[in-house]
């Protein structure tokens, strides 16, 4: 992955939060990410097919990254 990528995967991150009110990093709890991860696993292309599942453990690892 490079650092583009990384950045790109965190910023639909923080955009996702941002949409619920969750504006700080204080203000990731364990129920957040769970709720992220079931976004990436529900959300539809504009084609109306998922991410493939390569897709979505690539953006949850970024995450799991960033807070480690």
């Amino acid at each position: 992955m490079t650092i583009d990528h990384r950045r790109g995967d965190l910023e639909l991150f923080f955009e996702w939060a941002v949409e619920r009110d969750v504006t700080t990093t204080g203000e990731i709890t364990l129920a957040i990410l769970e709720a992220y991860q079931k976004h990436v696993a529900r959300y539809r292309k504009k084609n109306g097919k998922p991410l493939a599942n390569r897709t979505q453990c690539k953006r949850l690892a970024t995450v799991q990254d960033y807070f480690r």
